[in-house]
C-alpha cells in the first residue's frame, strides 16, 4: 500500500521570503532560525564566513542578517558585506557599540540590531526592512 503525505503551509513558497543566517554562535543562530521559521520565512544558517560566501553565491536570498564578528574570523561580517551587491538588503547583528563600527555599519545598511535582542525586535526589524523595501 503507498501512501502519499502533503505538506500544507499558509503560504506559497514563491511568496515567501528566503534568509541567511550567518552568526558563529551556535545557540543564537539557532535561536534566529527558529524565530524567522515560526514566522514562515525560508531560512539558511551559516556559521563562519565560507559557508556564508558558500551559500551567498549557490542562492538567492531576499535578506541576510549578518553578525560582524565571526568568532576567530574578526570582522568578517563587515567583509562579506562590503562583497554583496549594493541591492542586497542586510541586517546587521552586533554587539559592538564603538562610533566608528557603527558609522561603517550604517555606510553599509540602514539597518542594525543590537545584542542583546528581543524576537520582537528581530520580528519587527524584519518585517520593516520587506514593507520598505518591497
Amino acid at each position: 500500500m503507498l501512501f502519499s503525505f502533503a505538506v500544507i503551509t499558509k503560504r506559497n513558497d514563491v511568496d515567501m521570503k528566503r534568509i541567511l543566517v550567518v552568526e558563529d554562535e551556535l545557540i543564537i543562530n539557532l535561536d534566529i532560525k527558529s524565530i524567522l521559521l515560526h514566522e514562515e520565512y525560508i531560512v539558511d544558517s551559516a556559521f563562519n564566513s565560507t559557508e556564508a560566501y558558500f551559500k551567498i553565491s549557490a542562492n538567492d536570498y531576499d535578506l541576510i542578517l549578518l553578525d560582524i564578528n565571526l568568532g576567530g574570523e574578526g570582522r568578517a561580517g563587515i567583509e562579506i558585506a562590503k562583497s554583496l551587491p549594493s541591492n542586497q538588503k542586510i541586517v546587521f547583528i552586533t554587539a559592538q557599540t564603538e562610533a566608528s563600527t557603527v558609522e561603517e555599519l550604517k555606510r553599509l545598511s540602514e539597518y542594525i540590531i543590537n545584542k542583546p535582542f528581543s524576537s520582537s525586535t528581530l520580528i519587527s526589524t524584519v518585517k520593516r526592512v520587506f514593507s520598505e523595501n518591497s
